[in-house]
């Protein structure tokens, strides 16, 4: 029976987070904002009108036009005075320059635009000119906050409860999991009572070294190490305590740069897996709020001491804390935050990846610190929804391998085997002439390849747009590749070659897997051909941290009282890494902060116990917390 010990726990701690209740703090709440830059745009008198707006929690520091194509002498007033007027008056309530009321409105609804990109509401700053609107506030107290409910926060959240440490959990999403879920679903398992029970031979010093060799030299020694020797424990963890399940029949696993067998899948998708442990979440006792993004981070004396949250219905809560956890994930979907090397590829990568911890940090008192934000992660598999956005189909190109679908070139011609490693297939990718390739299927295989596909429920109205117009289907192969635009002959000789090595049992050309060679094109039915190109999906970069996961300022001090986990510490694997080593650095970080936080408790208490600590200290600091509403 899988030890679940904090489950027993869940009806004594549904009540451990303390709520002080509504408040009647005059706090002006109608304009708060997570603290950041924003691009916002609105149509002018001859085209967009663009304006960077930078903004603290609860003003506009400053306005810049960068894009607009107004009638010069015109618009001039307007553009130079409108920018002005909005940071003098920290109203969108200004008046409109004679002559070029168009060009003033564009500029207005631009930065109302950017206040709402924020986080803001834009009708209360285009109404409230004096400030004098006000708001109740809840106010909360709890010992954690965790940002961010991927794997790294539910790790976390999970610890910490586990240990008996109240905790609050805040999710900007309606939907808790975060992007784990579209994972390739499995996970290192060095140094694991699991590896141990498999046969398999591994050490923390050849992980960590595989992982550095793999990503260019260019990742962080101490933190690859730290992940490298709590690997094991924390696999363990996840066994006996959280009943998470491997799949252990086809043994230890390989995978890009790896000189040792060492990874196994989940026994269940991914999404089966973050159904676990969101269900787990319900009856851990940790105080779950969905659909409540942070916006503002408390400090005093230069610590950070908890969090302004703001939920969707607008509803605020300021959380008082004593300590916080950044686990918000990526920041590929936010244009703002992407460098000029990766805002020209496309990003595969979930849409609520949009840096919510970097733009925490960038309040000025804090100065958090960035780190290798030019890195990400590629797959050779990205399907375009638009110019700049799509979706990494590896996980449905894999769905589809069972069944009859090859990759082939723009000629039509395979080009490399289908089972290869990502690098290997993105590397062959990007030799074709268009650099990018296209995925030939039959009516089972794309049935399969959309079902995993559609699993992705943040880009599902994308997706069912772009299923409905992008596909290229045929009643016959050639029918499909004329859609297509491909050579109708060549791919059906290129079929009918691959059909021919099937009946043989081997890829006697690229080296297919030869239990995963799938079935004969000749299946009755239609056919699919779908167009994959090279796309990012996880970012590598972000906040700087130490190895005790410690977020450190511009100065490379720390931030007392604030930690990140996951996917938003940058600089972990350096220029490359695979998923099953990103699910592992989650798990880790999560379960490893956890285990510190109690740690740094229990020493604290320790010592105010002592003998020799301040007796008046020791009973201030046993005085009961307000009780919860």
């Amino acid at each position: 029976m899988k030890k679940k010990t904090y489950l027993r726990r869940a009806a004594a701690l549904l009540l451990a987070v303390t709520l002080a209740g509504c408040s009647t703090a005059t706090t002006d709440t109608s304009k708060l904002m997570t603290a950041g830059t924003y691009e916002g745009t609105a149509a002018g008198e001859n085209g967009d009108v663009k304006v960077s707006v930078t903004v603290t929690t609860d003003s506009i520091t400053s306005v810049e036009i960068t894009e607009q194509s107004e009638t010069a002498g015109i618009a001039d007033d307007a553009l130079q005075d409108i920018p002005q007027e909005i940071m003098d008056n920290q109203s969108l309530n200004v008046d409109l320059s004679t002559g070029a009321t168009v060009t003033s409105k564009a500029i207005i609804n631009a930065v109302a635009d950017a206040i709402t990109q924020a986080g803001g509401s834009a009708d209360d700053w285009q109404t409230d000119k004096t400030g004098t609107a006000k708001t109740d506030v809840t106010e909360m107290t709890t010992e954690v906050v965790v940002i961010g409910s991927g794997a790294s926060g539910l790790a976390t959240t999970l610890r910490l409860e586990q240990l008996g440490v109240k905790t609050v959990l805040l999710e900007k999403n309606s939907y808790l999991g975060g992007t784990f879920a579209y994972s390739d679903g499995s996970m290192i398992v060095t140094g694991s009572e699991l590896m141990d029970s498999l046969g398999g031979t591994d050490s923390a010093e050849s992980l960590g070294q595989d992982l550095m060799t793999f990503g260019g030299s260019t990742g962080s020694a101490d933190l690859l190490r730290t992940m490298a020797e709590h690997t094991g424990d924390t696999v363990d963890w996840m066994v006996n305590d959280l009943g998470v399940d491997f799949n252990t029949k086809d043994g230890l696993q390989s995978a890009d740069g790896y000189s040792n067998d060492r990874v196994l899948k989940f026994d269940g998708s991914a999404d089966k897996i973050s159904d676990l442990l969101t269900s787990e979440i319900d009856v851990s006792g940790a105080k779950v709020m969905k659909s409540t993004r942070a916006i503002g981070l408390k400090q005093e004396n230069g610590a950070v001491t908890g969090v302004i949250a703001r939920s969707t219905s607008g509803k605020v809560y300021d959380i008082t804390a004593d300590y916080v956890v950044l686990a918000t994930g990526g920041y590929g979907a936010n244009e703002s935050l992407t460098t000029d090397s990766l805002s020209g590829s496309l990003y595969g990568g979930s849409l609520s990846s949009t840096g919510d911890a970097i733009i925490l940090g960038r309040d000025e008192n804090l100065n958090v610190s960035t780190v290798s934000m030019s890195d990400a992660q590629y797959s050779y598999a990205g399907v375009a929804l638009n110019d700049t956005t799509g979706v990494n189909a590896e996980s449905a190109n894999a769905a589809a391998l069972d069944y009859g679908m090859i990759y082939v070139n723009s000629e039509g011609s395979r080009f490399v085997s289908e089972t290869a490693s990502n690098s290997e297939l993105l590397g062959a990718e990007m030799m074709q002439t268009d650099g990018s390739m296209y995925v030939v299927m039959t009516q089972d295989a794309f049935d399969a390849w959309k079902e995993e596909l559609s699993k992705r429920t943040d880009l599902s109205d994308e997706i069912n747009s772009w299923l409905s117009n992008g596909v290229y289907k045929g009643s016959t192969l050639e029918e499909a590749a004329e859609a297509a635009g491909l050579d109708s002959t060549v791919l059906k000789n290129t079929a009918d070659i691959y059909d021919s090595m099937i009946a043989g049992k081997e890829d006697t050309v690229y080296g297919r897997d030869s239990d995963h060679l799938g079935t004969s094109f000749k299946e009755s039915g239609s056919y699919y051909i779908v167009k994959e190109q090279p796309c990012y999906y996880t970012t590598l970069g972000g906040i700087s941290v130490n190895a005790n996961l410690e977020v450190l300022n511009s100065d490379g001090n720390v931030i007392q009282g604030l930690y990140a986990v996951g996917e938003c510490v940058g600089g972990v694997f350096g220029s490359q890494t695979s998923q099953d080593a990103e699910n592992t650095w989650s798990f880790v970080s999560g379960k490893m902060i956890a285990d510190q936080i109690y740690d740094d408790q229990t020493a604290a208490a320790a010592e105010s116990a002592s003998p020799s600590a301040d007796p008046s200290a020791a009973a201030a600091s046993s005085e009961p917390t307000a009780s919860a509403n």
